[in-house]
């Protein structure tokens, strides 16, 4: 899937800032699903959501919830892709994305880890946070003091091993290991209802909306 090669400018509906969104790295979608991509951006941080259509061009525009606490002052705004429930689906399996939602809804904090930068990781983490409505902070390179998720690189696991083996841990190369809890299927039962629901809504409600 190619980039797009050009930016465009936003006005933030939370501080009314224009900012100048960099699209030369987002991927070209080639399905009828809107591209999602979350901002975060100001001081203090915060974050919005803006969708595009095929060409490039904005849908809408909102706020979001989740809190993305970076490791160091924003001087830029961070521009992360927002994966489907599909896609995420994909990379890891119903029953890993079934595992990190029942850590959530036992209050526990839910590591995500990629190797020596944490984009990839902030890039799952954000998407099934904002997939699944989860009103959790996504924190960088922080031990898991309470329910949320926490993004690492492996040399801050390294350094941390054995506080972060004490909670879930999904690796964008390893899958999921450290303390796995009992699942709730529930959980489980939703995640695939949703799955099926998600097709059906791109196929009949959006198609009006892309080229």
């Amino acid at each position: 899937m190619a980039p797009y090669e050009k930016a465009i400018t936003i006005k933030c509906p939370v501080c009314g800032k224009r900012l100048i969104v960099d699209l030369s790295k987002v991927k070209l979608n080639t399905s009828k699903e809107p591209i999602t991509l979350t901002i975060v951006h100001g001081d203090p941080p915060h974050t919005i959501l803006v969708y595009l259509n095929r060409k490039g061009e904005v849908i809408s525009i909102q706020t979001v919830k989740q809190t993305v606490v970076l490791a160091q002052k924003i001087e830029e705004p961070v521009l992360i892709q927002v994966l489907s429930i599909e896609e995420i689906n994909q990379l890891f399996g119903t029953e890993a994305l079934a595992y990190v939602l029942t850590a959530i809804k036992q209050g526990e904090p839910v590591y995500f880890m990629s190797g020596k930068k944490y984009d990839w990781a902030l890039e799952i983490a954000t998407s099934i946070a904002l997939n699944f409505k989860l009103d959790v902070d996504i924190r960088v390179n922080e031990i898991g003091k309470k329910r949320g998720f926490y993004v690492i690189t492996e040399d801050f696991y390294s350094s941390h091993r054995d506080e972060i083996e004490k909670s879930l841990i999904l690796s964008t190369i390893g899958g999921l290991f450290g303390r796995i809890p009992k699942m709730d299927k529930k959980i489980l039962k939703t995640i695939r209802e949703k799955l099926k629901t998600q097709k059906r809504v791109i196929n009949d409600e959006l198609k009006d909306l892309f080229i």
